[in-house]
């Protein structure tokens, strides 16, 4: 009995990920925003606000394990360059502190098609029995044509193209728990501010 060989096909096509697509265990697609780093010049980033406040909101008999919608509010500056600031807060039940949270961004349209960021939150809480939520904002940038569209058609990889912030109609910004896979969102219209 005699084994044949399988022989591999070289023209086989392949869609590579995008060179500025990170390694994103969560399944949230699009892009990965990274932390403020001082002395470093990027176009997208954000600053994570730090809060020792609690609250229980005053709610009796309310099911914690729901999340509570992000509040956010996004805006134009007009400086040397355009740039789109989005600062979102996150009500996190939690019985500990929560190590890290991954924040991702995608481009999408709304539902009525206008040009849209979406933001997703991410974070890993296993307990989430808690009775009080801790705040978390966020501070986020994007500067001149710095948000990338990944454009597929079908399976097909049809490359990166850079947005300019201008363009942007829509935020939508999403809390999602990676355990369980629960996820709240809310959309707000991006403002102009001279400032």
């Amino acid at each position: 009995m005699s084994k044949k060989k399988r022989s591999k096909n070289k023209n086989q096509a392949t869609t590579p990920a995008p060179s500025s697509m990170s390694h994103n265990p969560t399944g949230i697609p699009g892009y990965e925003i990274l932390q403020y780093q001082k002395g470093k010049s990027e176009n997208i980033y954000y600053k994570k606000i730090e809060y020792t406040l609690s609250t229980n909101f005053g709610f009796q008999d309310y099911d914690s394990k729901t999340l509570l919608t992000p509040v956010v509010s996004s805006f134009f500056i007009k400086a040397k360059e355009d740039v789109l600031r989005i600062c979102t807060t996150a009500f996190v039940n939690q019985t500990q502190d929560i190590l890290s949270f991954r924040l991702f961004y995608n481009y999408t349209l709304s539902n009525i098609g206008e040009p849209q960021i979406s933001i997703y939150i991410w974070y890993y809480n296993i307990d989430n029995s808690a009775t009080t939520y801790s705040v978390n904002s966020f501070d986020i940038y994007f500067k001149g044509e710095s948000i990338v569209n990944f454009d597929m058609y079908g399976s097909v990889n049809m490359g990166e193209t850079k947005i300019g912030v201008k363009n942007i109609k829509k935020v939508q910004v999403f809390l999602i728990n990676g355990d369980p896979e629960t996820s709240r969102g809310t959309t707000t219209t991006v403002q102009t501010h001279n400032s």
